[in-house]
C-alpha cells in the first residue's frame, strides 16, 4: 500500500527581509501537491525578540510568539545565514534555478530570493528542490 509521503513546510512569519516569503511558501507547497506528497505546515514556537515596522526603521521589544499575527518573524538573510553556518553548512550565492545539496548534513535549497530574481526563476528553483527531496527521501525510505 502506498501511502503519501508527509513533507514538514517550516513557516516563520513574513514581512520584508524577515520569515518566509509567501510567494516561496505557496511554489512549495505546489511543488508538493504536484508530486503527490501531503505538506504539513509547522511553525515555531518561539519568544519574538523584537519586532521591525520596517517602512520606518522603528524597532521595538514585544513579548509575542513568532506564530501570532501581530507580529513577524524575527528571522533574516543575516540569521539564515548564521543558522545555516551553526549547523556546519553554509549559505551559497549562485544561479536562482540552482539546487544546491549538502550531502553531509542532509540539506537541499535554492537561493530563490536571496539573490535578485523573477518568480519564474523563483519556481523553476523549487520545483527542482523539491524533485530532489522527495528523491532523498524516497531512497532513505527504501534503504
Amino acid at each position: 500500500m502506498n501511502t503519501k509521503l508527509r513533507i514538514g513546510v517550516l513557516l516563520s512569519g513574513c514581512g520584508v527581509y524577515a520569515g518566509s516569503e509567501i510567494p516561496e511558501s505557496v511554489l512549495v507547497l505546489s511543488a508538493l501537491d504536484k508530486r503527490g506528497a501531503e505538506a504539513v505546515c509547522l511553525a515555531p514556537d518561539v519568544a519574538q525578540p523584537q519586532m521591525v515596522n520596517h517602512p520606518t526603521g522603528e524597532q521595538r521589544r514585544l513579548k509575542l510568539a513568532v506564530g501570532t499575527t501581530e507580529a513577524p518573524s524575527p528571522y533574516d538573510i543575516r540569521a539564515t545565514r548564521t543558522a545555516l553556518n551553526l549547523a556546519g553548512t553554509g549559505a551559497v550565492m549562485t544561479d536562482p534555478t540552482d539546487v544546491l545539496v549538502d550531502g553531509v548534513n542532509n540539506s537541499i535549497s535554492s537561493p530563490c530570493y536571496m539573490m535578485e530574481s523573477s518568480v519564474s526563476q523563483v519556481a523553476d528553483g523549487i520545483e527542482k528542490t523539491i524533485s530532489k527531496l522527495l528523491e532523498m527521501v524516497t531512497l532513505v525510505k527504501e534503504g
